[in-house]
């Protein structure tokens, strides 16, 4: 059987690069999945240059940019034995696989069996980068009336919740092939990108909604609670960012390679200044509030015929509305009570507030150390001169500075002295000096030296001795035990 090898488009790939790091991504007609493709495949991408080969269950929309990547495969990953067969011609090639499929529709069994077949079909995978998302943290939708398991902000070390997540699951799956390769999980926040085959679609929800109301001359009505309108409760993942995340964690950059990353924005917003944007934009006569409750999701829901005919008017990708609005998603975002996340931000400001009041009581002190120091400073200069020194003689600085000089002239002092002895031994020869320095010593120290005769103790320096005489004077002077030292 002859191996069928990969597929590399000469339009996209060049023919004289082999790439080491070949991509797989899993869900690659979803948000991050295009996101990702255009990430890849920047020269400036870690790990660059990139194979990128791309998956999903469907066959590829219209809009799909196929040219951009150098494979699609259709790929129903549940089928353990269709997932061999589909992956097969490129299994041995793949090292990154990049899982942003979204089946919340799946159970959390599905979810981790589709995983574990693709990850069974790659014996040459290296790292697998998983999205999850938020919901890791907080209760079942819709969340109206529950508490997150811990209180925000949300760390990638919180506990679990107790309910069933296929999050949980995927995450399972990748904790069982730990020893086998390195992973990285990837919790966003509301991703903000644009793709029809997104279940979790917040920005093209919100354009299409804007859109029937203005063709239909109604408010962009505001579904959710007072809480998410005014409060700063919520944040949002931009898809580029989020894909660059995976890349840079993907190509070697996390620290452990075994670690869940969360990846927002940075910033948090109360739904009223976005609902002004979404307005602004598409041009919506009229902003209000008061949604009607779950009903408001039946009721647009229900609006595909409008749809149909903004599609049809201005010449737009035909697509229905179920396929680019998840209605439920929106209501559910804009319905959360998480009281606690506002109490965050209440214990930060409160916190600024603390530093604040603590900075103008430093700053007080400070100003009033200030004024003393001044105070004191006039009084000094106020005084005669005379008792300026006076005063200056009493002070720690003055004897500081005495002591100092007395330790300078001390050392002055016993320099002078030694460079002239040193002086004495070069001119008159060693022993000479020598005799010299120790009637310098007894002089000095008032100490008798034993065996230093009286001609040597004297102030006359001027004996003529001979050699003989010398060594025999130096020989009483410092008599030894050992009677074998030589003095020459």
């Amino acid at each position: 059987m002859v191996e069928e090898k990969p597929h590399h488009p000469t339009s996209t790939v060049g023919t004289a690069v082999t790439p080491s790091h070949v991509a797989l991504i899993v869900g690659v007609t979803g948000i991050t999945g295009l996101s990702l493709v255009e990430s890849l495949r920047c020269p400036s991408s870690p790990g660059a240059p990139w194979i990128v080969y791309g998956a999903a269950r469907r066959p590829p929309p219209p809009w799909f940019p196929l040219t951009t990547i150098h494979r699609f495969l259709q790929l129903d990953a549940l089928d353990p034995t269709a997932t061999l067969l589909t992956l097969a011609p490129l299994s041995r090639h793949i090292t990154h696989l990049f899982w942003v499929a979204s089946t919340a529709a799946a159970t959390p069994s599905d979810n981790a069996a589709m995983l574990s077949n693709v990850l069974q079909s790659l014996p040459n995978l290296r790292h697998v980068a998983l999205q999850t998302g938020s919901m890791h943290y907080l209760p079942p939708l819709p969340a109206a009336g529950r508490r997150p398991a811990t209180p925000a902000p949300f760390r990638e070390d919180s506990p679990r919740g107790a309910h069933p997540l296929f999050y949980y699951a995927l995450e399972d799956v990748l904790e069982s092939y730990r020893t086998i390769l390195t992973w990285t999980v990837h919790r966003p926040s509301a991703i903000l990108g644009a793709s029809a085959r997104s279940e979790y679609n917040l920005v093209l929800t919100l354009a299409a909604y804007a859109l029937i109301c203005r063709r239909e001359g109604g408010p962009l009505l505001y579904p959710g609670k007072d809480y998410t309108w005014r409060n700063l409760c919520c944040d949002a993942s931009d898809a580029g960012f989020l894909a660059e995340q995976q890349i840079w964690a993907a190509a070697g950059n996390a620290v452990e390679g075994h670690e869940a990353f969360n990846c927002t924005n940075g910033d948090v917003f109360a739904w009223r200044s976005l609902w002004e944007v979404v307005a602004g934009e598409f041009g919506v006569g009229h902003l209000a509030r008061g949604g009607e409750g779950w009903e408001w999701v039946a009721t647009m829901k229900g609006k595909g015929d409008v749809w149909d005919e903004i599609v049809k008017e201005k010449e737009l990708v035909r697509t229905t509305l179920d396929e680019i609005a998840n209605f439920e998603y929106l209501y559910a975002m804009t319905n959360f009570e998480f009281d606690m996340a506002q109490e965050t931000i209440e214990k930060l400001l409160n916190d600024q507030k603390v530093s604040g009041e603590k900075v103008a009581e430093l700053e007080a002190e400070n100003k009033k150390s200030r004024t003393l120091i001044a105070e004191k400073e006039a009084a000094l200069f106020g005084l005669e001169s005379s008792r300026v020194i006076e005063e200056f003689k009493k002070s720690i600085a003055f004897k500081t500075i005495i002591q100092d000089h007395v330790q300078e002239a001390r050392e002055h002092i016993y320099d002078v002295e030694v460079k002239d002895l040193e002086q004495q031994c070069m001119d008159e020869g060693f022993t000479r000096g020598f005799l010299k320095g120790v009637r310098l010593v007894q002089r000095k120290a008032g100490v008798k030296i034993d065996g230093l005769t009286t001609s040597q103790a004297s102030e006359d320096s001027s004996s003529d001795l001979d050699g003989a005489e010398i060594e025999s004077e130096l020989r009483k002077a410092f008599s030894s035990d050992d009677e074998s030292v030589d003095v020459e």
